[in-house]
């Protein structure tokens, strides 16, 4: 990823179904993949919307704040 442009916007559905597990694949950021193990935890206690909303939001923000470093996970799942 070069930009931060690249980024989608929090209002794609895609986040969300990040944080649903409903795309996942095998993260190769280290601390990407321990927040998606926490992530995931979370969901299985907690699947209402508000709780997947706020962990797409998670997501979203650990993107945009980590774009470099995470953009061969970034590209796996948006290109």
């Amino acid at each position: 990823m070069r930009d931060i442009s690249e980024i989608p916007p929090r209002s794609d559905p895609r986040w969300d179904l990040i944080a649903c597990g409903h795309i996942s694949k095998h993260w190769n950021n280290f601390a990407l993949k321990i927040m998606m193990t926490r992530i995931e935890q979370d969901i299985a206690k907690d699947s209402t919307d508000a709780n997947i909303r706020r962990c797409g939001d998670q997501i979203f923000e650990f993107f945009k704040k980590n774009g470099e470093v995470a953009a061969q996970d970034f590209q796996a799942i948006f290109h």
